[in-house]
C-alpha cells in the first residue's frame, strides 16, 4: 500500500522537470561538498564490496550512477537488479544500460518483489529517508538478503555531535532533510558486524550490516561469583516483589555474614516455603 510520502515521491520523480532536476542536485552536492562524485561512488561500492558471481540489488537506483561499478566488480555470471518507485528513473536506466546482467524493476521499498535470501548484497544510498516506511524499508533489505551477505544504505543525516553547531543550522536551512537522524537502532535483531559512518563532510550517514541466522546468542545461566550472585537469567526471569530498604538491608547484611550470594539465600528461603 502506498503512503502519502510515496505518492509524493512518483509525482516528484515521474515529472517532466524531475530528471533535470536531479542533475543540477547532484552538481550542487558535490561541488559543496568538495568531492569528486567517480571517487566518492567508488567508496560507496568498496564498501558493498560485491564480488564476482554475486547477485545484487540497488534499491531506488535513481539515474543508476552506481551500475557500471557494481557491473565492472560482478563478473560474467554475476546479476545486478535495480528498483526504483519511478517508472520515469527505471526507463531512463534501462535506456542508458544495457548488459545481460541487468534486471529492472518499478516497485515499493517496502514490498520488494524478490524471493527471501536472494541477493549476496543489497545497497541504497540517497532517499531512503523519503521512503513510506523506513522501519519495512530496512526490513525489506534484510529479507532478500542471504545470511552472511551485506546491506549497505545511507542518507542525509548530520552526525550527532554536529547537532548543536552552527554548522548543523546552515545546512538544516538550506534543506531540511539534513536533519534527519540516522536509522541505526532500526536495524532488524539479526543484525551483525553494525557499521554507522559519516560522509561528505559528516552531513550523510551510511550502514553497513550483515543479517544473521539467529538473534543474538549467550549463555544466561553462567553465575555470577559475588554478593549478589544469580546468573542473567535469574537476574531477568527471577525478580521478585519490592521490599522496603530496611529489609533489603536486613537481607544483605545476613547474607553478608553467612557468606552466601543474595540470590542463593532468597532461593533457600523459597525452598523451605514448600
Amino acid at each position: 500500500m502506498l503512503t502519502e510520502s510515496d505518492r509524493k515521491n512518483i509525482a516528484e520523480y515521474n515529472s517532466e522537470y524531475s530528471l533535470n532536476y536531479y542533475r543540477n542536485y547532484l552538481a550542487w552536492l558535490f561541488a559543496t561538498f568538495k568531492t569528486s562524485e567517480s571517487a566518492f561512488r567508488n567508496t560507496l561500492v568498496d564498501k558493498l564490496d560485491p564480488l564476482p558471481g554475486m547477485r545484487v540489488l540497488v534499491t531506488g537506483v535513481g539515474f543508476g550512477d552506481d551500475i557500471p561499478l557494481i557491473l565492472e566488480k560482478l563478473g560474467t555470471h554475476g546479476e545486478l537488479h535495480c528498483q526504483d518507485i519511478s517508472l520515469s528513473m527505471i526507463k531512463y536506466c534501462a535506456s542508458n544500460y544495457s548488459d545481460s546482467r541487468l534486471f529492472f524493476t518499478v516497485s515499493n521499498a517496502t514490498n520488494l518483489p524478490y524471493k527471501s535470501k536472494y541477493f549476496d548484497r543489497v545497497f541504497h544510498f540517497g532517499g531512503i529517508n523519503l521512503f513510506g516506511d523506513l522501519f519495512y524499508s530496512i526490513k525489506e533489505m534484510e529479507r532478500v538478503t542471504k545470511y552472511g551477505g551485506k546491506v549497505v544504505f545511507g542518507d542525509e543525516g548530520v552526525a550527532e555531535h554536529l547537532r548543536n553547531s552552527e554548522y548543523f543550522r546552515i545546512v538544516t536551512t538550506n534543506n531540511s532533510l539534513y536533519s534527519a537522524r540516522n536509522p541505526f537502532h532500526l536495524l532488524p535483531e539479526n543484525s551483525t558486524n553494525c557499521e554507522l559512518t559519516y560522509l561528505l563532510q559528516n552531513c550523510f550517514y551510511l550502514i553497513t550490516f550483515t543479517p544473521e541466522e539467529v538473534i543474538p546468542n549467550i549463555d544466561m545461566d553462567v553465575l555470577h561469583k559475588s554478593p549478589r550472585g544469580g546468573s542473567m537469567r535469574k537476574r531477568f526471569f527471577g525478580q521478585l516483589e519490592g521490599v522496603s530498604p530496611e529489609h533489603k538491608e536486613k537481607l544483605i547484611n545476613y547474607a553478608k555474614k553467612n557468606k552466601v550470594s543474595f540470590s542463593d539465600l532468597l532461593e533457600k528461603i523459597i525452598d523451605k516455603l514448600e
